[in-house]
């Protein structure tokens, strides 16, 4: 019964940090010594691609964190956890903290904004260090209305 208890609390806990929108704290950024190694969601760590590790925010949760001593926001991908003793709100790869200009001071406070939980795969694409999304080629409309009809066809003999 106690241990009920005890998860429903840490549930809640965690209920309310991720729906709290805004987080304010300090940020670090990483050591080049984990390039190449592999985060807390599966991807390959480097240095030059937009993201965050995170301890208070699911991951694959896109993110706005502004330096609040220059106001340069950056918008990162949490893609890894801190160590559990890690006080920190956020740690940045090299060039998320480059852009934020605390390269030289190593920390800094921030504001974290969350901008989309659990953002899907092929969202994740679009965060790169020059912040173009790549578009797709569409399909051409007869081939799009052909697939519709397709669909619909099989929907009505499947009911």
């Amino acid at each position: 019964m106690i241990k009920k208890i005890i998860c429903v609390i840490i549930l809640l806990h965690f209920a309310v940090l991720i729906n709290a929108q805004t987080l304010t704290g300090v940020a670090s950024y990483y050591n080049n010594s984990f390039n190449g190694k592999r985060t807390a969601n599966g991807e390959i760590f480097s240095n030059s691609k937009m993201t965050c590790a995170c301890n208070r925010l699911p991951l694959n949760t896109q993110i706005r964190v502004t330096n609040l001593k220059n106001n340069k926001s950056v918008i990162v991908k949490v893609n890894d956890r801190l160590a559990a003793s890690n006080k920190r709100v956020v740690d940045l790869s090299f060039v998320a903290a480059q852009q934020l200009g605390f390269i030289n001071s190593g920390l800094t406070q921030v504001r974290v904004e969350v901008l989309q939980k659990n953002m899907p795969k092929q969202l994740d694409k679009k965060i790169k260090t020059n912040n173009k999304p790549k578009v797709a080629k569409e399909k051409p409309v007869l081939e799009v209305i052909e697939e519709n009809n397709i669909n619909r066809q099989t929907d009505s003999i499947a009911n």
